[in-house]
């Protein structure tokens, strides 16, 4: 590998370097007889996430969207499957998550400690925010308080 090209890696590897330890995952856990889709997220930077919020969707990408949710830095946020309640604009009835037909698919969207902007998904991690993100979507996700713990290996880059 030639220098400009190990340079302009290492230059991309710093950008990304705290984009690359806040993730998130679904967990299904059983809960007396139904399975409850938990929604954990980590962010295990040194550096607290601002303007964080998440998107769930069903198979058709539809989402509904979050409003904004802090993440402290060296934390994991879970929220439980009965914390994330999805409701149709114009709708007082909420819809479980793990009623989405083939979902939930989640994003998650937020600004990093240099002010930029990132979206991740399950598979990807891009510098900006995804159209998902910011469409009318169908709906909103009424977030309850998330349980929130200490990160394991807190500051670790190579996520």
């Amino acid at each position: 590998m030639d220098q400009l090209s190990q340079s302009r890696e290492d230059s991309q590897r710093e950008v990304r370097a705290q984009a690359s330890q806040v993730t998130f995952w679904t967990e299904n856990v059983k809960s007396g007889q139904v399975m409850r889709p938990d929604l954990h997220i980590l962010n295990r930077s040194l550096d607290p996430v601002t303007n964080a919020d998440f998107a769930v969707a069903d198979r058709y990408h539809q989402p509904y969207v979050s409003s904004r949710v802090e993440l402290p830095p060296c934390t994991e946020t879970v929220y439980e499957g009965w914390d994330l309640s999805l409701f149709h604009y114009g709708s007082q009835i909420s819809t479980p998550m793990q009623a989405l037909p083939g979902g939930p698919y989640v994003y998650l969207a937020f600004t990093d400690s240099h002010g930029m902007s990132w979206t991740r998904s399950k598979t990807d991690l891009v510098e900006g925010r995804k159209a998902v993100m910011d469409a009318d979507g169908v709906g909103h996700v009424r977030v309850n308080k998330g349980h929130v713990k200490e990160a394991d290996a807190c500051g670790d880059d190579h996520g």
